[in-house]
């Protein structure tokens, strides 16, 4: 009687004592619900006495390892040829998994198999096959057990700190089959804080585990431990390492651009990079500007994390909304891996840029001329409102057909006078404002000298007069001047409004030049109120942003008989103010 083990199968070694041709016949007597069966082979016994063991070491086995298993072979005679061999394993449903087939070498040899099989239990298998054996010979080695490989994809991971970041990966059997259930435990090294992260895998093997990296943790190479747990049999606990980098996210800050550009008005970017600890950062050649595939502008990060790009806009750039791209792209030494690339995009207005001409004639006492709007391929402009300012005088003129407008004035008494004309732009149509200045020079020998000795009396008639205004002001201008001057003794030139705005506006200039000029920092001659500002902000004596703000109410004081508002004299004030506080 010989029991079967586990899938029915059973083994029984029989010797031979004569040669022949044997039926062998194993009967089943039935039991409980199984009927009963019998099976008869028919066996050849040679006289020859071919043997043949099997053996190898271990237990388990990975499925897809390599296996060495030794063969003997005792009872060979040369008569019997070329010895052929194939290993199986047998499952325990009886089902074969052909391993190799090859010759082999009596009386010891050694086959390498690669075992590809579905995790299990397993009886390993051989026959030998010879032209002149009557029938192969089976031999059964031992059992094994293949076991299964869990497997995680994950790529190199590069984490910023103090955020949450999201861990995409994919579970598979080293068949390549996606594994669901798997639990899966991401555990940060103790330099991070030892802190263990959980996901399971869905059926289709995808996992996603979610984490948060210490934002106090140290910038660097790590190693993280990543633990599987499949939940089926014959899959056993495994754990990987994976590498890990501690990044730090960086931030642009105090960004300044324009909101439009033009051919003739490029575009500059300006502003500071920041750490994820709002350190600055610096840097060669790790900031710049592009839109699509046109890299604009390139800038290092210097002192402070500061940088500046000027770029015009490409040629092919339609006009309209575009979205450029300020990008830090990294660096490129020793800190190239731990700061993680960054971009924000920057609205701007593409214009068609626009150009002003001024033709003009002195006709008797009038300047006539005409003005014509452009547009950058030449073309006239049509139903464009220009604003000039000649001679004192302000108008608004319109565009024809050819973009020209015609504008005529009276001639100021003066030599020199200049004409600037002003476009605003109109975004609808995409064009870009524009504004130019003319110096206008009356020679000698116009129609203001013909009548001489009209021109002495009233000459002499205005010098009179302006002795006496002069006068008149000069007492009329004691009192704002005194109080300009306790303004800037009291720091409080912001408040400061004298009777009358633009006389306010004299006096606060006249005490502060007064007071530069103590300090070394007097205006010259040839130079502009523009130019001698911008001079002053240089140096560092007055504060941009209010010089920006307080500038043109200063330049129209001067220039234009346009009434001034009292923002306008506080402005003015406060840029005094932190001129004399510098």
């Amino acid at each position: 009687m010989i029991p079967t083990s586990e899938g029915g199968l059973f083994f029984r070694t029989l010797t031979a004592t004569a040669e022949g041709t044997f039926k062998l016949t194993a009967t089943f007597r039935g039991e409980g619900l199984y009927l009963p069966s019998s099976y008869t082979a028919t066996i050849i016994v040679y006289s020859g006495e071919l043997r043949a063991t099997l053996s190898f070491e271990g237990e388990s086995f990975f499925a897809g390892d390599t296996l060495q298993v030794e063969v003997g072979i005792s009872g060979y005679t040369p008569q019997m040829g070329r010895l052929e061999g194939s290993l199986f394993l047998i499952g325990t449903d009886g089902q074969d998994y052909p391993l190799t087939t090859e010759e082999v070498t009596p009386p010891s040899d050694t086959l390498e198999v690669v075992l590809n099989a579905p995790p299990g239990v397993y009886t390993l298998s051989l026959t030998l096959k010879s032209p002149s054996l009557p029938s192969p010979l089976h031999v059964i080695g031992g059992e094994l057990t293949l076991l299964g490989r869990a497997l995680i994809s994950i790529e190199s991971l590069q984490l910023p700190r103090g955020v949450p970041v999201k861990i995409d990966s994919v579970v598979v059997a080293s068949s390549g089959e996606p594994l669901g259930g798997v639990r899966v435990t991401l555990k940060l090294p103790e330099a991070l804080g030892g802190e263990g992260f959980v996901g399971t895998s869905s059926p289709n093997g995808s996992v996603v585990i979610y984490l948060t990296i210490p934002p106090t943790a140290p910038l660097g190479f790590y190693n993280a431990t990543v633990y599987l747990k499949p939940p089926l049999p014959y899959y056993p606990p495994l754990n990987y390492l994976f590498p890990l980098i501690v990044a730090s996210r960086v931030q642009f800050v105090n960004i300044t651009y324009p909101s439009w550009t033009s051919r003739d008005s490029p575009i500059k970017v300006s502003g500071r990079l920041l750490d994820d600890a709002g350190q600055p950062l610096e840097g060669e050649d790790c900031i710049l500007l592009h839109i699509g595939g046109d890299v604009l502008a390139r800038s290092s990060l210097y002192e402070g994390g500061r940088f500046t790009l000027t770029a015009t806009p490409p040629p092919h750039l339609p006009p309209g909304n575009m979205t450029f791209v300020l990008l830090f792209t990294g660096f490129e030494d020793e800190r190239a891996a731990f700061y993680l690339r960054e971009s924000i995009p920057l609205q701007i207005e593409v214009l068609r840029q626009t150009y002003l001409t001024f033709n003009y004639s002195i006709e008797k006492s009038y300047v006539r001329g005409e003005i014509r709007l452009l547009d950058e391929e030449g073309e006239g402009i049509e139903g464009a409102t220009l604003e000039v300012v000649a001679g004192g005088q302000r108008m608004m003129v319109h565009t024809g057909g050819d973009g020209s407008a015609v504008i005529s004035y009276a001639l100021p008494s003066i030599r020199t006078h200049y004409v600037t004309v002003t476009y605003r732009g109109n975004f609808s149509r995409h064009l870009s404002p524009a504004q130019e200045s003319w110096r206008i020079t009356v020679e000698g020998g116009s129609d203001l000298g013909r009548n001489i000795p009209l021109l002495f009396y009233a000459l002499s008639a205005a010098i009179v007069a302006l002795i006496v205004v002069q006068v008149l002001l000069y007492f009329r201008r004691l009192r704002p001047l005194k109080e300009a001057r306790r303004a800037f003794e009291r720091e409080e030139l912001y408040r400061f409004v004298a009777r009358g705005r633009r006389r306010a506006v004299y006096a606060l200039y006249r005490e502060f030049l007064r007071r530069m000029r103590q300090r070394g920092f007097d205006r010259r001659r040839e130079e502009t109120l523009r130019e001698y500002f911008s001079r002053l902000e240089r140096l560092g004596v007055v504060d941009g942003e209010r010089l920006k703000r307080a500038l043109p109410h200063l330049e129209r004081a001067f220039y234009s008989t346009t009434p001034l508002s009292s923002k306008a004299v506080k402005e003015v004030g406060r840029l005094m103010e932190g001129g004399e506080g510098s």
